[in-house]
């Protein structure tokens, strides 16, 4: 009995195990090697970027800034929900949506708005009526943190591109099919 007890105290312990890609559970799939894909490292970069934008931005005391603010929270919570669901893999357990489409449409938008959004914002920042009133009232910080949250938000929209332009390549490789083309011929008897 203690000579058992010895030879489980000798015993070597079980070697680490590793982080497999996909880990399963009943119906649900956790990816957590999507953060390190390009679309992952898109959405992140996406969402440190928006943090910054909100960071600056905030608190919005013109429409422009309203508007700044509106975009970038809505994307924010948009690429978390991105994010989750690739993290639990849903596109694998839900097959008839079609992801890769939904998701470039969704980065366009991203980058379409952002950019709107970012000119507002620095066009109504540099407006030297805004901007005097504005120096007088929060000083000149806050005139200063609205130029550095449209020029994030510019970089956030080349993000969104880039991002959708990934998408619509891996969208362009899944679909492209193989065409054969059948030639008859008929001998003249």
């Amino acid at each position: 009995m203690a000579e058992q007890a010895q030879t489980k105290n000798n015993s070597a312990p079980p070697p680490p195990q590793r982080i497999s890609e996909v880990i399963s559970t009943e119906g649900l799939n956790i990816n957590p090697r999507y953060f390190v894909s390009v679309p992952g490292i898109f959405k992140i970069v996406q969402w440190v970027l928006a943090v910054i934008c909100i960071a600056c931005a905030a608190p919005a005391v013109f429409p422009g800034a309203h508007w700044f603010l509106f975009v970038v929270v809505a994307f924010f919570i948009g690429s978390f929900v991105w994010m989750c669901v690739h993290f639990f893999s849903v596109t694998t357990i839900i097959t008839s949506i079609p992801w890769l489409p939904i998701e470039m449409i969704y980065s366009t938008v991203g980058s379409v708005f952002y950019f709107i959004a970012a000119v507002v914002l620095l066009v109504q920042a540099t407006d030297n009526k805004r901007k005097a009133v504005m120096i007088f009232i929060y000083g000149r910080s806050q005139w200063d943190a609205y130029i550095a949250a449209g020029v994030f938000g510019m970089f956030n929209c080349i993000v969104f591109g880039l991002e959708a332009l990934f998408h619509l390549k891996a969208w362009k490789a899944t679909t492209t099919t193989t065409t054969t083309t059948t030639t008859t011929t008929r001998n003249a008897t």
